[in-house]
């Protein structure tokens, strides 16, 4: 019964003190605030006093919250209301740190965890609910003043966009990364990009592993399909894969780029910049220290086919990766023995295992061959058609190897990194159009980029050149493609299809602008691109919030999004009379 009153108390004076933060009513806030906070404090001494539990831990770091408010910006600083009014990005902070703990208290003291526990954690509500705190733990850290340099003024807004930009691994931004934030700010925004682009429950999992404690079934499940292991056992590989993966093609693009960047800075900050860039272009990100992004660049080959490179092994997927590394292994062995060359002696279970990755490993599977089919395919379809419809637009001026080498660079990053080397902005319709389709279309399953992905895109144009010759199964490769597949390919292509639709209806309503650049920032948000047409920093609020949306909706996936938010999938084992209807 106490605890019911506590609960409601604290949700009916929350309400109005969130009222108050969104009127500005400084009067109202301080009535609010105490009453809330005083309240509490009579409601757990009673609790404490009659012995039923202890002062819970979330209603302490409220009081003590309150606390060091009033104490820092209190009377010795003219009252804590004309430190509100001086200063706006200091009531931003506060107000956004006091609604987080708001909530946090709300849930912690519901019984929502506990009916989440009896129903069980799902693995892909893990995942979204990863996402979304990752994404508002940027947002409260880059609201800071240590965050932004002085001149910048970082609303709660611009705060979230930049996180969730960072977080979704998209790239689009409001602010000038490079000017706007400081390097604390930067640092926090590379960490998103990291975090966000392999996954929180990567980073947890590997921390528990190496902390010699196992995964429960519950976190080994998530693990499994978030990462599409094909078992349980397989986690834990997988795991150490994807890190050892990510930090050797990070640090050599690192590496390669101080090189480059070493010519025209320091050597400190060409290694901070060459470090930044080879991070954000692994997690096909985009994000540049450069106001331009890497325009300036245009004529370097080495920055641009090393950033290239970074975004084409990053948009593979781990999964392709891992079975393209045994592939080579095997291919390689095999070589030496036709040779008469022995492998150096291994010993006991260590060569045992390899042995067994070789045999299950060792040949391309059909995930692997269509991925990578579809990236050569899409890199040349996407480079011939810059190249052709630019030539004498935004190439002009270069030589033809650097226009080849432009259009490469500019077919790879459309496909969800970023980047760029042309102004969008001013570039021909049909190229516009033509980089609208890489961005839907996007990486592959299981890296770091976006879109409905190549393989979706497969299944769907294989499935339709079977529809059209009459045949009831779908093979490739003299392998058959399962019709769940087929079933998962078009539920998610119609699932993008129509939250592109109703998004772009919304902008059209609260944003001004070209038709062609609106739907060009709409699909560069859901495939997590970044590429832009220039009128990001000029969106609406309405406009920002659906963008963020987006590219939530983008990263995440539209299968994970729908799950995760409790809608479950069952099977219907009834099967009813069949009745035809006319379609075409």
């Amino acid at each position: 019964m106490v605890k019911g009153i506590r609960w409601f108390w604290v949700l009916g004076w929350g309400i109005f003190l969130v009222w108050a933060f969104w009127k500005r009513d400084l009067s109202a806030i301080h009535t609010f605030w105490q009453a809330l906070v005083w309240g509490l404090v009579v409601i757990e001494g009673y609790v404490f006093v009659k012995g039923e539990s202890y002062v819970a831990f979330s209603s302490l770091l409220l009081m003590l919250w309150t606390f060091f408010v009033y104490l820092v910006y209190g009377r010795s600083s003219g009252g804590i209301e004309k430190t509100f009014l001086a200063n706006g990005g200091t009531y931003n902070l506060i107000v956004v740190l006091t609604i987080s703990l708001l909530v946090v208290w709300l849930i912690r003291n519901s019984g929502f965890l506990g009916w989440i526990s009896r129903m069980g954690w799902q693995p892909y509500m893990v995942i979204v609910f990863s996402f979304v705190v990752l994404i508002w733990i940027g947002t409260v850290l880059l609201m800071f003043p240590f965050a932004h340099s002085f001149q910048a003024k970082v609303s709660f807004l611009d705060a979230l966009f930049t996180a969730t930009s960072a977080v979704c691994v998209t790239g689009l931004t409001v602010l000038d990364t490079g000017r706007d934030f400081s390097l604390v700010g930067q640092l926090v925004i590379l960490g998103l990009i990291q975090f966000g682009g392999l996954g929180l429950m990567v980073f947890a999992g590997a921390f528990a592993f190496m902390m010699g404690r196992g995964l429960s079934l519950q976190s080994g499940a998530t693990l499994t399909s978030a990462l599409g292991a094909p078992s349980f056992r397989e986690v834990r590989r997988m795991i150490k894969s994807i890190l050892v993966f990510t930090l050797w093609w990070e640090l050599l693009g690192a590496g390669i780029l101080f090189v480059a960047f070493s010519k025209q800075f320091s050597w400190l900050q060409a290694f901070y910049y060459g470090l930044f860039h080879s991070v954000s272009a692994f997690c096909n990100a985009g994000f540049s220290l450069f106001s331009d992004s890497l325009v300036g660049f245009r004529k370097d080959p080495l920055v641009l086919l090393t950033v290239a490179f970074l975004i084409i092994f990053g948009g593979l997927g781990f999964s392709v990766m891992r079975n393209l590394w045994w592939f080579l292994r095997r291919y390689l062995s095999e070589g030496n023995k036709r040779k008469g060359q022995k492998s150096s002696p291994k010993k006991g279970l260590e060569n045992e295992e390899k042995m067994k990755m070789m045999e299950s490993e060792g040949y391309l599977r059909l995930h692997s061959r269509v991925v990578l089919g579809m990236t050569v395919f899409l890199l040349v379809l996407g480079t011939v058609g810059v190249l052709v419809f630019e030539y004498q637009g935004q190439l002009a001026g270069l030589s033809l190897g650097e226009k080849i080498l432009n259009a490469f660079f500019s077919s790879v990053t459309a496909r969800t990194a970023g980047f760029n080397t042309l102004d969008y902005g001013r570039v021909q319709p049909v190229t516009l159009f033509l980089t609208i389709v890489l961005m839907f279309i996007g990486a592959s399953p299981g890296s770091t980029g976006g879109g409905i992905k190549t393989t979706t895109a497969f299944l769907i144009f294989l499935n339709t050149y079977h529809v059209l010759r009459d045949t009831l199964r779908v093979s490739v490769g003299e392998r058959e493609v399962p019709f769940d597949n087929i079933r998962k390919a078009y539920l998610i292509f119609v699932m993008s299809l129509l939250w592109i639709v109703g998004a772009l209806g919304i902008l059209l309503v609260v944003q001004r602008g070209v038709f062609e650049k609106i739907l060009f920032e709409l699909v560069s948000a859901f495939g997590t691109v970044g590429l832009s047409t220039g009128i990001t920093p000029s969106l609406s609020a309405p406009a920002k919030i659906v963008i963020i949306l987006t590219m939530f909706f983008g990263r995440v996936g539209p299968l994970a999004l729908f799950y995760g938010i409790g809608v479950s999938a069952q099977r219907v084992v009834v099967r009813y009379i069949h009745e035809d209807v006319m379609v075409g």
